[in-house]
């Protein structure tokens, strides 16, 4: 069942009323709008929101070793402030970089965070495709 937290809406809607239109998030998994620049169809990776009990979670998702060392080593850094990278590693071939947003935080900061995270990460990934 799709979630009505406008909190949440309001952050997705922000980022994608600033996103190209490559980027903007597609719908069609409930409560996970996802990112997939148009060269990342096949490959099963995406960034997207999830939407927490208490936050908002701006997500990678990874596939592959190769790709999952590069993107680890990001853990710790700043996409704004306040806003930091965090790694799980789920198995050797897969792993989440993802930052964690406030639901009594500004959508446009949230905004700002998916914009951020894209820009540190996609010539990683389009290094490996």
């Amino acid at each position: 069942m799709p979630t009505s937290d406008p909190r949440f809406w309001a952050v997705v809607d922000a980022y994608d009323r600033t996103a190209d239109e490559e980027l903007k998030t597609r719908r069609d998994v409930p409560d996970k709008p996802q990112i997939r620049p148009y060269n990342w169809r096949l490959i099963g990776v995406h960034y997207q929101f999830r939407n927490r009990p208490l936050r908002i979670s701006l997500d990678f998702e990874s596939a592959g070793e190769r790709l999952g060392r590069p993107l680890s080593r990001l853990r710790g850094e700043a996409l704004v402030p306040g806003i930091v990278l965090e790694w799980v590693q789920r198995s050797r071939s897969r792993g989440r970089l993802f930052a964690m947003l406030g639901k009594d935080a500004n959508p446009e900061v949230g905004a700002r965070a998916m914009q951020a995270l894209i820009a540190r990460t996609r010539h990683i990934v389009e290094h490996y495709l």
